[in-house]
């Protein structure tokens, strides 16, 4: 019996289409979910910016969410491993999310399952989410997608949890390429405007509909909005304690230290830390969302930021660890962005950041990535001669 959303389904209304480069898979597996019927396609992406890469966009139609132009989409990213985060991440923030996952060959079809499994138990994800998968060799149709989840779906995310095991940053024989997902993932938002997440991270509670707001109040008042970058003050919260869902549960968090600032023990200057109290300090009450306060730039800094899509794309060169989003910070820089912090809003990581969740190699990783680092800075000043930013 197989199950979806808790009820059970028959071979009947579902659509998989397999599509790969220069051939077409067509299994034909029909099956039904809480009664809605919805195809859903696994096509080749070409033009997806990589010769190294074999990107799959998979979708799914009548039932997606067409999201208007002027919101926010995010744009995150994952192994297999870390599949389990999605359900939630798109409930909380229930908009358009775009999600890039990188997998081996030989774990492609269960990826592939999981997808699906995501898909029929959780109505959010089916209304809201676009996934593409990726891999280093093309995926080859053998076989067929079983038709219908044989997990209950209250159970799911504890069996992503074991059916993917690993770490990140460890995936074999595969350097994990964080910007190249985050710019595939770009390359399918529908949106306006973006916000790259690292996928343990989650919104606080209305933050999509806080963006859209803040959005329009910027429009009305014809303020520029695509040379500025929306800094979300970001956290972390120690494993199995909740996250906070607004700004009153942050406080209280906050002050019994279950949740502090993100990055506080292995890197203090990448984020928000000696604006941090300012910023819990400013209640925004029943006011709407609007910006606390304009923060320069410094050296090094790698917030999450709400972006319009024409900002610059992240930079490729960077795989595995370090240095990655900090240079996507300092290009904005660079090309004259402006940051502003909006009074209500915020990102928090689950679990606490320490020396010892990190993976064998992240030290000598990092020390690559900053000689790539600055190199590229040299290459900015040259990409953008009328700027008098730098990041030193």
């Amino acid at each position: 019996m197989s199950y979806a959303g808790g009820i059970p389904i028959t071979s009947v209304g579902l659509v998989i289409i397999l599509i790969a480069v220069g051939m077409m898979y067509d299994p034909r597996l029909y099956f039904a979910t809480s009664g809605d019927d919805f195809i859903m396609t696994v096509s080749a992406v070409e033009g997806d910016g990589s010769d190294k890469y074999f990107t799959y966009l998979v979708n799914w139609t009548r039932t997606h969410n067409n999201a208007p132009r002027d919101t926010v989409t995010i744009n995150t990213h994952c192994t297999t491993n870390n599949l389990h985060y999605i359900p939630a991440l798109v409930e909380r923030w229930n908009g358009p999310v775009s999600i890039a996952v990188i997998t081996t060959v030989s774990e492609f079809n269960a990826t592939l399952e999981a997808t699906r499994d995501m898909v029929f138990c959780f109505p959010l994800v089916r209304r809201h989410a676009v996934f593409l998968i990726t891999t280093t060799s093309e995926y080859k149709a053998e076989g067929t997608v079983s038709a219908g989840t044989s997990i209950p779906c209250h159970h799911l995310e504890e069996d992503l949890v074991d059916r993917f095991q690993g770490k990140n940053f460890a995936i074999e024989d595969i350097p994990y390429p964080a910007n190249f997902l985050r710019n595939l993932g770009r390359r399918v938002v529908s949106t306006n405007f973006h916000l790259t997440l690292d996928i343990d991270l989650l919104p606080s509670a209305g933050l999509y509909s806080q963006t859209v707001q803040l959005l329009q109040t910027w429009k009305d008042r014809d303020q520029q909005l695509i040379k500025t970058a929306i800094v979300l003050p970001t956290f972390e919260a120690e494993e199995h304690w909740p996250i906070p869902a607004d700004k009153d549960e942050l406080l209280s968090a906050f002050k019994q230290k279950y949740v502090r600032s993100f990055y506080v023990q292995m890197c203090p200057h990448c984020q928000l830390q000696h604006d941090l109290h300012r910023w819990l300090s400013i209640r925004g009450d029943s006011k709407p969302i609007d910006v606390a306060f304009y923060k320069r730039y410094h050296p090094l800094w790698e917030p999450f930021v709400i972006t319009h899509v024409s900002a610059p794309f992240h930079d490729e060169t960077f795989v595995q660890y370090g240095y990655d989003r900090a240079i996507q910070i300092c290009e904005l820089h660079v090309s004259k962005f402006t940051f502003a912090i909006p009074d209500e809003g915020f990102l928090v990581h689950q679990g606490f950041k320490r020396p010892t969740s990190f993976h064998a190699n992240k030290n000598r990783e990092n020390a690559i990535n900053h000689g790539f680092f600055r190199e590229r800075l040299e290459l900015l000043e040259k990409k953008y001669p009328d700027s008098k930013n730098t990041c030193v």
